[in-house]
């Protein structure tokens, strides 16, 4: 074989290869598991989605008390600040809205599938 020949073989058999390897560098918009941050007044991410049994933990951050409670009444941290988490499982599908009873700007969603 020339040269340009074997490149070229070697090029086609390097993006062969590897099966779905890109799937898992693939970046996702959800992550499996439910992580907020509460800091400047706001939940980061407003938006988590999580599977039936599994769990939201929500990092408080801010040196003042925020709480994340759940529109329906099904979950609430009470008031936390800096360094607190809390921790939820959510045992039913669907989509659990939450905000901070003490700035009731403070918005997020859980979506539970």
């Amino acid at each position: 074989m020339t040269r340009r020949a074997l490149l070229l073989l070697a090029l086609l058999v390097g993006a062969c290869g590897g099966g779905d390897d890109d799937a898992a560098d693939a970046p996702t918009t959800t992550s499996p598991i439910g992580v907020v941050s509460v800091q400047n007044s706001s939940f980061a991410p407003p938006s988590v989605s999580v599977k039936v049994g599994q769990k939201v933990t929500w990092t408080f951050r801010d040196s003042f008390s925020h709480t994340a409670t759940a529109d329906d009444g099904s979950f609430d941290s009470g008031r936390k600040s800096a360094d607190a988490t809390y921790e939820h499982t959510f045992a039913t599908a669907g989509t659990f809205t939450y905000k901070c009873t003490v700035h009731p700007s403070m918005t997020g969603t859980v979506g539970v599938s």
